[in-house]
């Protein structure tokens, strides 16, 4: 998987896509959160912050780390580290549009000194950046030819189950 290559997105449409929210019990939502995108012929794609405070882009699933805790562990992980939930992108999602829409380009984003900061991708009229910012957080933005529908959304995550 090289960025020469576009990542091998392009031509393929998005059939579903989700946010992966992290959250501290009894606080908000963090800022910025992962995101997974599935493809038609079956491939994923997720995109995330490697510990270089780079973008990491990889081909497999997301995976809770905390899957095989028992709910004791779990709840005492929720109190301290907090943990990370999958919200399922669906019509009302500011990302929507790109919900069965084709990516036709895929472009990286550098920071200052050439480490992979970011990605866009053109899903035909749409625009979806996804790039670190500060704090190793991912900034989400769409824009589209629609400006109501246009915009950041680092500070979207919606309401997670406690």
């Amino acid at each position: 998987m090289t960025i020469e290559t576009g990542w091998g997105v392009e031509g393929l449409r998005c059939v579903a896509a989700a946010r992966l929210i992290h959250q501290l019990r009894g606080k908000a939502p963090t800022v910025g959160s992962a995101l997974e995108v599935k493809w038609h012929d079956g491939q994923t794609l997720l995109l995330d912050v490697n510990t270089d405070l780079t973008l990491m882009v990889s081909r497999s699933p997301w995976r809770d780390p905390y899957a095989g805790c028992s709910d004791a562990q779990r709840s005492v992980l929720a109190e301290e580290v907090g943990l990370w939930t999958r919200v399922p992108v669906d019509e009302d999602d500011a990302l929507a549009p790109i919900l069965g829409a084709t990516a036709t380009s895929v472009e990286p984003i550098f920071d200052e000194v050439l480490d992979l900061a970011g990605v866009r991708v053109l899903f035909g009229s749409c625009v979806l950046s996804v790039e670190v910012i500060m704090d190793g957080l991912l900034q989400l933005d769409l824009n589209t030819a629609d400006p109501a529908s246009s915009g950041t959304f680092e500070t979207w995550p919606p309401a997670v189950p406690k």
